[in-house]
């Protein structure tokens, strides 16, 4: 057999790439590339081989974001394809696995980070005077300061500092 050219190589690698990409691998399919670059089953056996190799080396050099914008595309193409076939299920389907993958439907996370105060509380709750009497007489103590703020309710029996 002649030997074949690199441009002869990639074409029949090609072919190979897309046979494997449809799914469709089989001895009859081996057979049917050999015969129509003139090789033999094995080198396309080979040349499967350098495409799945190809693969891999692509992945390790792939970002996450390259795979993730990879994925969407497929999964928009899938969408159209369903959208021109009018079938509703398999793109409503599609349109739920992309919200899910890119996080639109998941809960939001929200980090806090502080402490709580625990005081003991009064033996006898304050009355509404009492309690604006208080709040009057802190304010008028700490008239022109920085104070700091902090949540009371009416039966804390707030205590101005001084």
């Amino acid at each position: 057999m002649p030997k074949l050219t690199q441009d002869q190589r990639a074409i029949g690698m090609d072919q190979v790439e897309a046979v494997l990409m449809a799914g469709k691998w089989s001895r009859a399919a081996q057979r049917e590339i050999a015969k129509k670059h003139g090789v033999t089953r094995r080198t396309t056996q080979v040349w499967r081989a350098r495409v799945e190799q190809q693969w891999r080396d692509a992945i390790k050099l792939a970002s996450i974001e390259d795979d993730r914008a990879g994925w969407l595309s497929r999964c928009r193409v899938g969408q159209n394809v369903a959208l021109q076939k009018g079938d509703m299920r398999a793109y409503t389907a599609l349109m739920s696995v992309e919200s899910r993958v890119l996080g639109i439907e998941a809960p939001q996370r929200v980090q806090l980070s502080g402490g709580i105060e625990v005081t003991a509380r009064p033996e006898r709750q304050l009355t509404d005077e009492e309690l604006i009497a208080r709040v009057e007489a802190g304010r008028k103590a700490k008239a022109g300061q920085v104070i700091e703020l902090r949540e009371a309710s009416a039966g804390d029996g707030y205590e101005p500092e001084g």
